[in-house]
């Protein structure tokens, strides 16, 4: 009886306090120390947590998922998660799948849309002024 009040307690202390407990997966699945680059258009992006999700097509009709950043890192970096969107023509670089047939990339560094120019990239850091309103 009184392990199940203490689960209780801990448990509304946690609701209460706004704290969640979310799990996330393992980049362990990914060839950290490799980078690929994949062009292609845009034909769904999610913007969502844990991570905004895109699919690109190629050229050879190969249909490639990425992971970038969730929508709390999005707003850091300035962006306000609107930036890609169905039928642009983007190249993207990131790490790969381990297994190669599944067109997957993660822990994305480098996107550019050459239509107009706009880049984003892992190797820049965000604006500063984003970074203290955080704080």
């Amino acid at each position: 009886m009184r392990s199940t009040f203490t689960f209780f307690a801990l448990l509304m202390a946690i609701v209460a306090t706004g704290t969640s407990l979310r799990a996330h997966h393992s980049y362990g699945g990914y060839f950290r120390d490799q980078s690929v680059s994949v062009e292609g258009d845009v034909e769904r992006v999610l913007y969502q947590n844990p991570h905004t999700v895109f699919t690109i097509r190629t050229k050879d009709l190969e249909i490639y998922t990425a992971e970038w950043l969730a929508l709390r890192q999005l707003r850091g970096w300035g962006l306000v998660g609107g930036e890609l969107k169905p039928g642009d023509h983007i190249i993207i670089a990131g790490s790969p799948w381990r297994d190669p047939a599944e067109h997957r990339l993660s822990l994305l560094t480098d996107i550019r849309r050459p239509a107009d120019g706009w880049h984003w990239s892992r190797t820049v850091t965000p604006p500063r002024e984003v970074n203290a309103e955080r704080r």
